[in-house]
């Protein structure tokens, strides 16, 4: 499996390194394992739920490293080829979370369509990240803050806690997102229908038949709609000098538009490679994952297609 992967590797090594952050050490255990064999196919499938703890560092070959530890849980599928004579087999493919094309749980579907995906950031180069937003002045982004309601150190508690909860969704990263807001922010419910990108709500036990949450809840289009557009709940960030610990983040993909996000857990400089972040998704398993302290530089450089992020202090 290493030599498989050496390229990827090898390339997530450099552009962490050009980033001054790496990954000094880890540990894995192979916590459980399901073996599949396909003969039509030809293939072995080996499901495993992997744990350990990765060493991080940021301000690598500067004189100010700084080392950052992080404990994680993911699952994945190995799917490799069996050989014509039987006598050896070799890795296809590694998947991360379980080898199932399904984005449907419980009758609604978790997915970013092109339509919910139009937003600000829709036709941006890499380097309009923080120029085209509505962003507020250096000095008063304390301010702002200062006078939010929002616990943003409640929202990175909340986050830490409840990083290894059970997925409710095939891709649940805005759910898990919408919670962190909710649940360790206090931030608003807004009733209205489900559809309706005005509202932001999720039931707790909704009754038969009922939606269990608001699109905007689930949706990463739809929550920056309500947050950005729909409310202007959020203080755009314009740098990575702005960019605070409980920072929200939307994930700008060349494919599918907005379609992740995301949180600042920790930060030690103003760059990727001193930002660390919290999310359900981008490598994680639908059942079981989680990576509370994971370096921006890694996220970036594991998710090719990402074209933009927006970061924003959520104020209310």
């Amino acid at each position: 499996m290493l030599a498989a992967h050496r390229n990827d590797l090898l390339d997530m090594r450099g552009f962490a390194r050009r980033m001054g952050s790496a990954q000094l050490s880890s540990t894995v255990r192979l916590d459980s394992s399901l073996v599949t064999y396909s003969p039509e196919a030809r293939t072995v499938t080996v499901r495993a739920d992997l744990s350990g703890t990765k060493v991080y560092a940021d301000g690598v070959g500067t004189g100010r490293e700084h080392k950052v530890r992080s404990e994680y849980r993911e699952c994945a599928d190995f799917v490799f080829g069996v050989d014509a004579g039987g006598d050896g087999v070799t890795l296809l493919r590694e998947l991360a979370g379980p080898a199932v094309d399904s984005r449907t749980i419980g009758g609604e579907i978790n997915a970013v369509t092109k339509d919910q995906a139009e937003g600000p950031e829709a036709h941006l180069r890499p380097d309009e990240i923080f120029a085209a937003r509505k962003a507020a002045a250096p000095g008063a982004v304390t301010a702002a803050r200062a006078h939010s309601a929002i616990s943003h150190s409640g929202m990175v508690g909340w986050a830490v806690r409840h990083i290894r909860d059970r997925w409710q969704y095939r891709q649940d990263c805005t759910n898990f997102m919408s919670k962190v807001m909710h649940y360790g922010g206090g931030a608003q419910y807004v009733s209205g229908w489900y559809t309706n990108p005005s509202a932001w709500w999720r039931n707790t036990d909704p009754p038969p038949f009922a939606p269990g949450a608001t699109r905007s809840w689930t949706l990463a289009g739809a929550n920056l709609g309500h947050f950005s557009r729909k409310h202007h709940r959020v203080t755009w960030r314009r740098s990575y000098a702005q960019v605070r610990v409980g920072d929200v983040m939307w994930w700008d993909d060349r494919i599918d538009g907005i379609d992740h996000m995301s949180m600042v857990t920790y930060k030690n400089a103003d760059s990727p490679g001193g930002i660390y972040i919290a999310d359900h998704g981008l490598g994680s398993s639908p059942t079981v994952g989680y990576d509370a302290y994971r370096p921006l530089a890694f996220a970036m450089r594991r998710d090719r297609t990402v074209r933009n992020i927006g970061y924003a202090s959520l104020d209310w």
